[in-house]
């Protein structure tokens, strides 16, 4: 058995003191988040008029590419830590108020972090080996690698594509 403490907020503390054996970064990283997308004066005034609904007055919008920038740089502790990346993220469909909302995301912007964080990630040991994907079909938080009208199959090709070539 091989026991993971989750790090999703300011949590940073060795697992091994706590009984764990390492821990796993959670994606998105509530406490690493990039600047929120603002709506403009114009949209504000409508939607305090009743005029307009706005996701952005509601809800924390972000842009997805600035979300792989920051992870991208994020410091990593010295006690054994897996990287965790996320393909998307909105879950507005659970939470019409306060919802977390990742717009443009791609398999491209994926890609990218996936790449990056197979490319530097160094294994402890032979058995300890993992990279973390949140989440294979996580539809509520609008977080899912199966396929999907929008994308298809894009996001599992590109996963597969650069697992496949790391694993040579």
């Amino acid at each position: 058995m091989y026991l993971l403490k989750v790090e999703s907020g300011n949590d940073r503390s060795d697992p091994v003191l706590l009984g764990f054996d390492a821990s796993v970064e959670f994606q998105p990283n509530w406490i690493n988040l990039p600047k929120r997308i603002k709506s403009g004066i114009i949209y504000n005034l409508l939607h305090k008029l009743n005029m307009l609904e706005s996701p952005l007055n509601n809800n924390s919008v972000f842009n997805y590419s600035d979300l792989v920038e920051k992870a991208l740089f994020y410091k990593i502790p010295d006690y054994k830590y897996y990287r965790c990346i996320t393909p998307s993220w909105d879950n507005s469909a659970r939470k019409k108020e306060r919802a977390h909302i990742f717009k443009y995301s791609t398999p491209e912007a994926y890609g990218k972090w996936l790449e990056n964080v197979v490319q530097t990630f160094m294994p402890y040991s032979e058995e300890e080996n993992f990279l973390f994907i949140n989440a294979w079909n996580e539809w509520a938080e609008g977080n899912h690698l199966e396929p999907c009208q929008r994308w298809g199959t894009e996001y599992l090709k590109v996963t597969r594509e650069i697992l496949r070539r790391y694993n040579n």
